[in-house]
């Protein structure tokens, strides 16, 4: 025999919040909105200075970052297929959608098809083993989302 749900005791005494209110308590993490302008980003180790000075992009990002390495790198390329003209900023979080980190806000004018790149060399060595998320934020928007892994 099934209990109907109004019968199972949860041992809750709060009074229920409706979704719209725990998305305005920042419960749930921003979604994510389409960005023609970037061309790749990526959590990196190391970049390799004499590949971008010869107009070639890192290969391929990586998901587990030591603490006793202590650094993590946040590079963007840009390839707008518009003018560009906008404010932008990095923001790390945990997986309790908690902010741990807000990069300054920033500003980038580039014309359409003109290649750029943006780095953030961020200190990792304090954090405790965890998975968190890096969220690239333009204009108040979510562009670009990536996920890391800290381990000893």
């Amino acid at each position: 025999m099934v209990t109907p749900l109004k019968r199972i005791d949860v041992g809750s005494t709060g009074v229920p919040l409706s979704l719209d209110a725990l998305r305005d308590r920042g419960e749930f993490m921003q979604p994510l909105t389409d960005s023609e302008h970037i061309g790749q980003a990526l959590l990196l180790r190391q970049i390799d200075d004499q590949r971008l000075s010869a107009g070639m992009m890192p290969m391929q990002g990586d998901f587990e970052f030591s603490r006793s390495i202590g650094e993590l790198i946040v590079f963007v390329y840009w390839n707008p297929l518009a003018e560009l003209k906008t404010n932008y900023r990095l923001e790390i979080y945990d997986l309790d959608n908690q902010p741990l980190f807000r990069g300054e806000t920033r500003h980038l004018e580039l014309k359409a098809y003109t290649r750029s790149h943006t780095v953030w060399n961020l200190s990792i060595g304090n954090l405790p083993p965890a998975t968190y998320r890096a969220d690239l934020i333009m204009e108040g928007q979510a562009v670009w989302r990536g996920f890391f892994k800290i381990v000893e």
